[in-house]
């Protein structure tokens, strides 16, 4: 327990670090009335504007939701690469990472080798989970940069009432610039550990005629760790359990958004490459073929207009495309296609009858025309295995303001997919301000997941994977209660607590096999039930000198409720923390801190608890709007592994240790 009387210590110390400039500060002046300008500061807490909540934008204390916001500043200050870097320091979540993909959990709840399809993940309200698994990337192979986005708008809980299957846990929208915010163009280079590179450019304006436009691309590239031991590969005699120069990457994106009024086109690309270390499904291990690329794309236009005062349209159509590419070395080398496209539309309204009532309406429909893999070897490729699908919805939410303090929100959506039935989910939230310095909001939301086609008709006995047609939706039903309150000028508290019931969960699950070299098969299938119970507490500080800063504690316990068994891959103590500001007038710091307690592989053995610190600097203009950011992950090279998934040998993996980067900067 040394790591988690260390992490409470650590936590205590780097919030007191950012209360203390505010009590060292001396008498206000008239022009600085300092609970004013606190309040700015901590603004991003309780007040700031969001969308994601209830598709429209209103302030985030008033949405019908528990929200986290994670800002440009915020992405920059603390040094995040990645959307994994993300979630490792925001509230309520975990992550773990296998040398391919990244995972990430959510109040305790993660299921190994999920690929993240109970998470729902937008840009700019469009979904980038894929039409396969289900799943999102939210590592280097994710289809938008962080360089490219405004704000994150993080709603956590159940979210299916408005957007439908695989919000089951969270829904996470990214919301990028725009041409006028960057008002010019940027360029980047970045060195780092392990060989690492990157470049990337960015370009935006918003012209005179009102056309705004906003351009970006990257290419990065690593070559990864050059040696990984997985003693589960020493034998001793073919093999020594090291995986020799299979931690590489290579990645390349696009994006670009262009907007003229109430018209709105945006598109991105994405395709990387990277080294499979790991000789998941079974393949042979440590050989140089092994590797994976995915490519991701999607294209939207929408529409916004307001024929009346208090009504509003919005109209958009997509295209998405999703391609992997795996190379598995066996006996046999195995090539696997996966590929997933899909069209789809919809159209939301938004009327204001009076004041005190706000409805919305929305319909939405689907075609994933493609949703299948295709598996090829020298020898011949047998048929594919998957199937289009089409889905169908309906929704509504209905808003009343009654009173100054009080408001009510209650939302209903049914969806009908060709492949796993029909939903209904509905949303009940109700909004209280006693007080202007305090909020409370109790929240209750239901949400599924339909089962996806890898679950329903894929069948990979080498890969260790049968097919289960019968599978039906999971779903979560969730009761929250949340308290926020501004203690004094610099501090603001934040508290929840929550009981989240699945049903119907889809797990892999072994089963039984009349040949014994099938020992290890899996199947997909709806194993009963999961219970989530658990409290956040949060602190924010901030002062006028610019120092922020916020600290969490997360304590959650998942079991099964007949059991009372608790469910693997689950922390059941989390600590994070993250501190920020100017140390002078050149120069930034900002500093994190995430502490979790053990969790259980899905062997019944438990992984060790660890701690981690990170480290950021930025400095200002060097010359000629040259600036530099420098940033340590894993400051102290921790040595910690997490749980694997059916997909891999290994019970547990070792996490990355200490990597280094230093981006430049060039605006102009």
């Amino acid at each position: 327990m040394r790591w988690l009387r260390g992490g409470f210590v650590a936590l205590v110390l780097v919030l007191l670090v950012g209360v203390a400039p505010v009590s060292a500060q001396g008498p206000q002046t008239a022009q600085e009335p300092e609970g004013e300008l606190l309040d700015a500061l901590l603004d991003s807490l309780l007040n700031t504007p969001v969308q994601t909540a209830s598709k429209y934008e209103q302030a985030s204390r008033e949405a019908p939701a528990d929200i986290t916001i994670v800002t440009a500043e915020d992405i920059r200050r603390y040094g995040y690469r990645t959307l994994e870097d993300v979630f490792r320091n925001t509230r309520g979540f975990f992550v773990s990472y296998d040398r391919t993909y990244s995972y990430v959990g959510a109040r305790g709840f993660g299921r190994p080798g999920d690929f993240n399809n109970r998470i729902l993940v937008l840009v700019d309200g469009h979904t980038l989970n894929e039409g396969f698994s289900g799943g999102v990337r939210t590592g280097t192979a994710a289809t938008v940069d962080l360089d490219d986005v405004q704000r994150i708008e993080i709603v956590h809980g159940p979210g299916s009432a408005l957007y439908g299957t695989r919000a089951m846990l969270a829904v996470v929208n990214m919301i990028t610039k725009d041409g006028r915010s960057v008002d010019g163009g940027e360029a980047t280079g970045a060195v780092g550990s392990l060989n690492s590179k990157r470049i990337g450019a960015v370009l935006g304006r918003e012209t005179d005629g009102g056309v705004d436009y906003f351009l970006s691309g990257n290419f990065a590239e690593s070559n990864g760790e050059e040696r990984l031991y997985f003693p589960e590969f020493d034998d001793g005699v073919l093999s020594d359990g090291v995986a020799e120069d299979l931690d590489w990457g290579r990645l390349a994106r696009a994006h670009g958004v262009l907007s003229y009024r109430g018209l709105r086109v945006h598109g991105a690309f994405a395709s990387r490459d990277k080294g499979i270390p790991t000789a998941w499904y079974g393949t042979q291990f440590n050989a140089p073929s092994a590797q994976t690329r995915d490519q991701s794309a999607f294209a939207e236009v929408s529409y916004e207009v307001e024929p009346g005062r208090r009504t509003r349209l919005t109209a958009r159509g997509f295209y998405d495309h999703y391609h992997n590419h795996g190379t598995y070395p066996n006996e046999v080398t195995v090539h696997s296609h996966i590929k997933s496209q899909a069209v789809g539309g919809e159209v939301r309204g938004l009327w204001e009858p009076f004041m005190a009532h706000r409805l919305i309406v929305g319909v939405e429909a689907q075609r994933h025309f493609e949703a299948r893999i295709q598996l090829r070897t020298d020898f011949g490729e047998p048929p594919p295995q998957g199937q289009p699908y089409t889905l169908g919805s309906v929704y509504v939410q209905d808003e009343w303001q009654i009173t100054e303090h009080l408001s009510t929100t209650l939302g209903l959506r049914g969806d009908f997919y060709s492949t796993a039935g029909s939903a209904v989910n509905p949303r009940l939230a109700v909004v209280y301000h006693p007080w202007p310095s305090t909020s409370f909001k109790a929240l209750y939301g239901e949400a599924f997941r339909a089962p996806n086609i890898l679950e329903l008709y894929v069948s990979q006995p080498t890969a260790n994977i049968i097919a289960n047609p019968d599978l039906e939706p999971e779903r979560i039903r969730t009761a929250e209660l949340l308290w926020q309150q501004r203690v004094s000028a610099p501090v603001a508290l934040g508290a929840s607590v929550y009981r989240s019931d699945i049903r119907g969960l889809i797990d892999q699950v072994p089963i039984e096999s009349a040949n014994p070299s099938d020992s290890r098969l899996h199947q997909y299938r709806n194993r009963g039930r999961a219970r989530a119970t658990g409290a956040d507490v949060e602190l924010a500080v901030a002062d006028r000198s610019g120092w922020s800063g916020e600290g969490s504690v997360g304590l959650q316990s998942v079991e099964d409720p007949e059991t009372k068994e608790r469910l693997s891959n689950s922390p059941a103590r989390v600590f994070k923390a993250r501190m920020g500001g100017p140390v002078a007038a050149w120069l930034t710091l900002g500093a994190t801190f995430v502490a979790e307690s053990e969790r259980i592989t899905i062997s019944g053995t438990k992984t060790a608890g660890f701690a981690l610190f990170g480290l950021s600097l930025g400095s200002g203009s060097l010359w000629d709007r040259v600036t530099a950011e420098a940033s340590i992950h894993n400051l102290f090279d921790v040595d910690y592994a997490l749980p694997g998934g059916f997909q891999h040998a290994q019970v547990a993996l070792q996490q990355p240790g200490r990597r280094v980067a230093v981006r430049l900067r060039a605006n102009w």
